[in-house]
């Protein structure tokens, strides 16, 4: 005997929602913190940008002192030397007297042309650093001590206070701990419950013909449940405790290193700012030193010309007076990096 009909035919529409999820709440809080992150990772990278193409110009503008101060001496000494062999010519001075000073004017001749030659090469760094093609043509509006005056004298820079949480270093691991924070509550709602709630519609056709589920003019039984549901772990074996234990250690961890940090980024500040008060002082007894020295050099040469002063001592003094001059401008290139060092630290690249 049967019973029935030949044919069902059933129509199911279903909608869950999320009612209670913990970790929801923490997922919101971490997309926040990874956008953050991104941008703090952002200002770190432009930072170091900042300061490698700061170094760079500096290399720049000290190859361009020096070479004109290589011309300068070359220039002058050209003229020497030619004053110094008509006077040989004309008896007044022995050969061996020309000859020393042509000596110096070969050597400063040479000193010139690898002066030239490390200008490009120092210019072709500061292409690459900033990015513009080596063949691009570059015209620097400030010279050395321009910059120097521009972003070393004058400026208060010890009177600025240093604080910790400005510098982008800083900054990074606070989100590291920050993150690991967060995993330590993401482990604690591991204990708690999920509640879902779910809306169910179910039409049901039932009918000998197979075709009549499409007149729907026939009658379509309907059946509609909603509720909720709700899941909560009750043995894990101990996965998630030990789970929770890990995140909590890695939390500590963290910590620590935040500390350390805190501590290394001090230190540095304070080296900083002493490596910028040395590099002060020694710009400044070096300036007064290269005053000197060119004093000596020309009243030597004075002297030599008048047969008082032996060419030993013409060497002597102009070699003198070439590394006061190496050695100003090593001091200005020191004092601008000492600079540059100093405002990375006080974090007073990330306003610009």
């Amino acid at each position: 005997v049967a019973f029935g009909v030949s044919n069902s035919s059933i129509a199911t529409f279903q909608i869950n929602q999320l009612v209670f999820d913990g970790t929801y709440l923490l997922a919101r809080q971490g997309s926040i913190l990874l956008k953050k992150i991104r941008n703090d990772e952002l200002t770190k990278s432009t930072i170091d940008v900042r300061d490698e193409v700061a170094r760079a110009y500096y290399n720049v503008q000290l190859s361009a002192e020096a070479e004109k101060i290589l011309q300068s001496n070359l220039a002058n000494l050209s003229k020497n030397l030619q004053e110094v062999r008509a006077l040989y010519q004309e008896g007044f001075l022995e050969e061996q007297d020309a000859q020393q000073l042509e000596y110096l004017v070969n050597g400063i001749s040479l000193e010139l042309e690898n002066a030239r030659r490390m200008g490009k090469v120092a210019m072709d760094f500061f292409r690459f650093t900033t990015g513009m093609p080596m063949d691009s043509a570059v015209q620097l509006s400030q010279g050395l001590e321009e910059l120097y005056l521009q972003n070393a004298s004058g400026q208060l820079v010890f009177e600025q206070a240093f604080r910790l949480e400005e510098h982008i270093e800083y900054k990074l691991v606070e989100n590291q701990e920050t993150g690991a924070a967060l995993q330590v509550k993401r482990r604690m709602w591991d204990f708690a419950p999920k509640v879902n709630g779910f809306l169910t519609h179910q039409q049901s056709n039932f009918d000998n013909d197979a075709f009549n589920m499409f007149n729907y003019n026939s009658f379509w039984i309907p059946s509609t449940v909603m509720g909720l549901s709700v899941s909560m772990p009750l043995f894990t074996s101990f996965a998630n405790k030990m789970r929770l234990d890990q995140a909590r250690i890695d939390l500590i961890e963290v910590q620590e290193a935040k500390d350390q940090v805190g501590q290394a980024l001090t230190l540095e500040y304070e080296q900083a700012k002493s490596a910028y008060a040395y590099a002060s002082d020694r710009l400044s007894n070096e300036q007064r030193n290269r005053e000197i020295t060119k004093s000596i050099r020309d009243k030597t040469l004075i002297k030599y010309k008048e047969g008082i002063s032996s060419s030993l001592e013409v060497t002597q003094t102009q070699n003198q007076y070439l590394n006061s001059e190496t050695n100003y401008l090593s001091a200005m290139l020191e004092l601008l990096n000492a600079k540059s060092r100093l405002d990375k630290v006080l974090g007073n690249y990330n306003k610009q």
